[in-house]
């Protein structure tokens, strides 16, 4: 009985990180482009240590290369793409209903909906 009750839990404590990232998803996804231009923005050649030295990665593209590849495998970048797909399958009427949803919190979030 007690297991029934813990998965029940379980289950429920799932549904609401699930339902958070379905309603935050606006601010979620610009401050994680946000990201990605902060990392892509080192890709002008810097007249700095190009060649390398101690204690770091010498090579500028090698270095974005991973940061990039931590950015796309991140918990963040997995459940953004989690809600494009159930955006995507998701019947017009529900998909409408989550919009508003997300308008709704989307103005009503500390920014206003604004950046920093």
């Amino acid at each position: 009985m007690q297991q029934a009750l813990d998965i029940k839990e379980q289950i429920k404590h799932e549904n609401r990180i699930a339902a958070s990232w379905l309603i935050h998803y606006r601010e979620r996804r610009r401050s994680h482009d946000e990201l990605y231009q902060e990392i892509t923005a080192g890709t002008k050649a810097k007249d700095e240590n190009v060649g390398g030295g101690r204690g770091g990665i010498g090579k500028p593209v090698e270095a974005m290369a991973i940061k990039l590849e931590a950015f796309n495998t991140s918990d963040t970048a997995k459940w953004l793409r989690v809600v494009e797909d159930v955006k995507s399958i998701i019947g017009p009427k529900k998909k409408q209903l989550l919009e508003l949803r997300q308008e709704c919190r989307f103005y009503i979030s500390p920014d206003g909906g604004r950046g920093g």
